[in-house]
């Protein structure tokens, strides 16, 4: 483990354990620059040379324990299935990505505060939404299953996970009101019931490790004063809010279902690995549940770090195919 800062011991504990499992050494960065959440840069899905862990220059003390214990939870599923060569990373290919821009577009000219949106401010947004739920499917079912063992493998962690889930959930969930006029209401829907998925699905599991998020978390508390009368007084198409609680449960319940294992039995190669199977899982339901099974698919980490890189070239390919410049309004 490579590293020059005080660590907390059950952190301590967790990283010998990872490197035990994975047979590989851990790097940690401290960096003005990395996002408040932390950075995993792996040897997997990253294709770096290193397995690296940045983490913001203000987390001190256990709040910076904490981001480091997530991403090597992260790194240890992605790496257990590596290691058996099980590895699938959902991807996207320049046909793939035609058929989830094209559903994109033609919701867009559906949706009533879309429809009327000029060509070249479509092409800009399309491809937006496309990527943005590829990266949202790729990292919220792992870090959902990696908040869980953090608090079940290191109990010392809890008050600054706790804290944690409070302030991603507050600006998570208005991450896209900037551009909410902008993009059909049925994503501005399901990117928000991805957080209230992921908060109440938290809420619930954590609260058996003595964790309450849901007493903390603003946006749950404001998503309980929608009551059933209230959802039958409302037109869903007139309450996105209504909307996200159905969808959000929906995928809370999938991310349940997906992860009913036994997380409380030894954790070894084959624990981490039968999680990450479960982390699929997860992703697959909520792929199928949002109508995008056709926008993704299943490959190696090589195709992955491809797709990646050729992402400007995919985009403008299958956004021009979609949208051509010339005899579409």
């Amino acid at each position: 483990m490579t590293h020059t800062y005080a660590l907390s011991e059950p952190l301590r504990g967790l990283l010998h354990h990872a490197q035990g499992i994975l047979g590989t050494d851990i790097v940690l960065k401290r960096q003005r620059n990395a996002p408040l959440t932390g950075l995993l840069l792996d040897t997997y899905l990253a294709g770096n040379d290193r397995n690296i862990i940045f983490f913001p220059e203000d987390a001190l003390g256990t709040l910076k324990d904490f981001i480091i214990a997530k991403e090597t939870i992260r790194l240890l599923l992605m790496g257990a299935a590596c290691g058996e060569e099980r590895g699938k990373v959902l991807t996207y290919d320049t046909a793939s990505a035609k058929r989830g821009m094209e559903q994109i577009y033609h919701d867009s000219l559906k949706d009533e505060q879309t429809r009327t949106i000029p060509l070249m401010e479509k092409k800009e947004i399309i491809p937006l939404l496309f990527f943005l739920f590829h990266e949202k499917l790729v990292e919220l079912p792992c870090l959902i299953t990696a908040q869980v063992l953090v608090s079940r493998l290191c109990p010392a962690l809890r008050n600054p996970q706790t804290y944690s889930l409070v302030r991603e959930s507050m600006i998570d969930m208005h991450s896209l009101d900037p551009m909410k006029e902008r993009i059909p209401l049925r994503y501005f829907v399901l990117h928000q019931g991805m957080y209230y998925a992921r908060d109440m699905y938290l809420s619930l599991k954590l609260s058996a490790y003595d964790l309450h998020p849901e007493i903390n978390i603003p946006e749950l508390q404001a998503f309980r004063g929608l009551d059933v009368r209230q959802m039958m007084d409302y037109r869903w198409s007139q309450s996105p809010w209504v909307h996200t609680k159905i969808a959000g449960d929906a995928m809370a319940n999938l991310m349940g279902i997906a992860l009913s294992v036994d997380i409380d039995r030894k954790p070894d190669s084959g624990y981490y690995l039968e999680l990450a199977d479960c982390v699929n899982t997860a992703v697959h339901r909520w792929m199928t549940m949002m109508s995008m099974q056709d926008w993704y698919f299943w490959d190696t980490t090589d195709s992955y770090q491809d797709s990646v890189a050729r992402r400007e070239e995919i985009m403008k390919q299958a956004i021009d195919d979609v949208c051509p410049t010339e005899g579409i309004r």
